[in-house]
């Protein structure tokens, strides 16, 4: 009875293990691979691999998953709660938005058509996150509060936002945005009031309120290191469509205003959370 090598299988070690092929048995077998070149074919990146919740990398040479919010485990198999999300499942949802492609001029709360709409269940709370799903992208983006009225989460109709944010940390599921786990500095501008190009000439982190004109354009938009992270814009406005972006825009303005390119896309969701202590 042989001991066989670990590429080699059958009584006489004369056929190849399962993950190897070639006449030497030193290839990998379809559905394995060796990226890290260590000559130990291990399981590739394969649609199943993270159960449909996450992303997988093999480029190491093992087949990580990284899980969407909403799902836990090595394979993401494990939902979270219906409502929760987060890398321990600790925020919940408050707010949850199917967005159109045209501009429908929201000016009151309660003309905006949330499908959840929570906010007034909410105790305190201390941390936020936003998460913006555009067909198989998305990210998520959390930070410190910048209000503890759980309300002003939403889009921003009778409130003005344009401050620093602390310990943000992004979770990226597009090749347009890079993950950030390190907490870092950021800000928002959120309001619904038109606005124009800041010092730089150009539409991103350091935009200007037009503080005479409420109701007019309108923004939700979270920057890190002076790059957006995630964008929203247009929805105060009567006509065109909306303008919707993870990551730093390839064309015109880094924050996609004027870009009206809610068409570009299938599906199309806001939701936003917060972790209660």
């Amino acid at each position: 009875m042989c001991t066989c090598e670990f590429r080699f299988s059958g009584e006489e070690c004369a056929s190849c293990a399962d993950a190897y092929t070639g006449l030497d048995c030193t290839g990998c077998a379809s559905g394995f691979q060796d990226q890290d070149d260590d000559g130990t074919c291990l399981p590739e990146c394969a649609a199943a691999t993270c159960s449909g919740n996450g992303q997988c990398d093999d480029s190491s040479g093992t087949a990580i998953c990284t899980c969407y919010p909403d799902s836990l485990g090595d394979d993401c198999g494990t939902a979270c709660p219906a409502g929760m999300a987060g890398s321990s499942c600790d925020f919940r949802i408050i707010f949850g938005l199917d967005i159109p492609v045209p501009a429908t001029d929201w000016n009151v709360v309660e003309d905006v058509p949330y499908d959840i709409d929570d906010a007034a269940s909410a105790a305190s709370f201390d941390r936020v996150a936003y998460r913006l799903i555009l067909d198989d992208e998305q990210v998520w983006v959390e930070m410190d509060p910048f209000t503890a009225d759980a309300a002003e989460l939403g889009l921003p109709m009778d409130v003005l936002y344009d401050v620093p944010v602390t310990n943000v940390t992004v979770a990226s599921f597009s090749p347009n945005q890079e993950t950030i786990t390190v907490p870092s500095d950021g800000n928002v501008e959120m309001w619904s009031n038109c606005y124009t190009a800041g010092p730089n000439g150009v539409y991103d982190y350091d935009d200007n309120i037009t503080t005479t004109s409420p109701d007019c354009y309108g923004c939700v938009q979270v920057h890190v290191a002076m790059q957006p992270v995630l964008s929203f814009n247009r929805w105060a406005r009567v006509g065109g469509n909306l303008e919707l972006g993870i990551g730093p825009s390839p064309t015109g303005n880094p924050d996609y205003t004027f870009e009206e390119n809610a068409g570009d896309y299938t599906s199309r969701r806001l939701e936003v959370y917060i972790r209660e202590p």
